[in-house]
C-alpha cells in the first residue's frame, strides 16, 4: 500500500471517474454556498439616502446658502451625500428637519445641490415626501426617484439630468 496514490486507494477502477464525481461534487457545493450567499443580501435597484446633520465647514457653507436662496434662514435643513455622476465628489440632497415646517406637509421642497468651484450651486428642486437615488443614467448621471404620494410608493417621477440646462428636470417618461 506504501507508494499508492490516495485517490487510487479510494476510487481503484477508475481515477478519471473518480475526479470527475469529485469535481462535479466540489461545484455543487461551491453553487450551493453561493446561493445561500446571494440570498442574504438584500436587492435593490436604488440607493436610499440616509440623511443628517452638516457636519464640517463645507457642508454648513451649503446649509447657510440653501437658507439664503429659499429666504427661509429660521428652517433647519438635513442632508445625504451621495456621487451622482461617479467622479468620487459628492452632490448633496437636502430637505427640511421636519416635514412640519413645510408649506405642504409632509411633501417637502427637496433639493439637489453641488459645489462648483467652491461655491454651492442649485442642480434642482423638488417637492417630495421622498427621494431615492437610482443605479439607472442619463448623460452618464443617476437618475432620482421622486415619490410625491403619502401612501403610494408605486407614484413616483423620475428627475433625469439635462446637461444643456446643467439641472434635474422632471420626466414624462422612465427610461
Amino acid at each position: 500500500m506504501k507508494g499508492k496514490p490516495l485517490m487510487t486507494l479510494i476510487c481503484p477502477s477508475s481515477i478519471l471517474i473518480c475526479q470527475n464525481k469529485l469535481l462535479r461534487h466540489l461545484f455543487s457545493v461551491i453553487l450551493s454556498l453561493g446561493s445561500v450567499v446571494l440570498i442574504t443580501i438584500p436587492a435593490s435597484a436604488q440607493e436610499d439616502l440616509r440623511f443628517r446633520e452638516a457636519m464640517g465647514f463645507k457642508e454648513l457653507k451649503i446649509i447657510q446658502f440653501l437658507q439664503k436662496n429659499t429666504q427661509r434662514p429660521d428652517i433647519k435643513y438635513f442632508l445625504s451625500a451621495t456621487d451622482l455622476n461617479d467622479d468620487f465628489i459628492d452632490e448633496y440632497i437636502l430637505r427640511p428637519e421636519s416635514p412640519q415646517s413645510c408649506p405642504k406637509a409632509p411633501i417637502c421642497p427637496t433639493y439637489i445641490i453641488a459645489l462648483q468651484q467652491r461655491e454651492p450651486v442649485i442642480l434642482g428642486q423638488f417637492d417630495a415626501h421622498k427621494m431615492a437615488v437610482s443605479r439607472k443614467k442619463n448623460y452618464g448621471v443617476r437618475q432620482i426617484s421622486v415619490y410625491t404620494a403619502l401612501y403610494n410608493d408605486f407614484d413616483v417621477e423620475t428627475a433625469i439630468w439635462n446637461p444643456h440646462n446643467f439641472s434635474y428636470e422632471l420626466s414624462d417618461t422612465v427610461s
